[in-house]
């Protein structure tokens, strides 16, 4: 068996450390607000392509995260503000060009579910 090194070292030590069964309830103020930046950036990405696909996914390695991927063949933001606002409330958001062609569009909001406190 070969010996794992890196990244995959560090992932293997993080599943086999992490608790197996973690309750996870809403953040209800920021699970709303991403609600709603998702939706207003839906919006601006349908606009310029009926035929986009968009994947919301909790993030599977945490699961407090939510994980929006966009694929799509052209986005025309013309509302600037209104797109910024909503991107602002996300974490992290990055822009790719895909070997198809297609522009990827990758946004995490964190802190969008908090671990249940424990049962006394």
């Amino acid at each position: 068996m070969k010996k794992k090194d890196g990244i995959d070292a560090l992932l293997a030590y993080y599943e086999d450390h992490m608790p197996k069964n973690v309750i996870l309830v809403k953040n209800h103020q920021r699970y709303d607000e991403t609600k709603q930046a998702i939706q207003d950036i839906a919006d601006f990405v349908w606009e310029t392509d009926k035929n986009a696909k968009i994947n919301v996914t909790p993030d599977d390695l945490t699961g407090s995260s939510i994980c929006v991927e966009i694929i799509a063949s052209l986005v025309v933001i013309d509302m600037i503000d209104k797109f910024c606002d909503a991107l602002r409330k996300a974490n992290n958001f990055e822009v790719y060009p895909r070997e198809d062609g297609n522009i990827g569009l990758g946004i995490v909001f964190e802190g969008v579910f908090d671990a249940a406190p424990p049962k006394k």
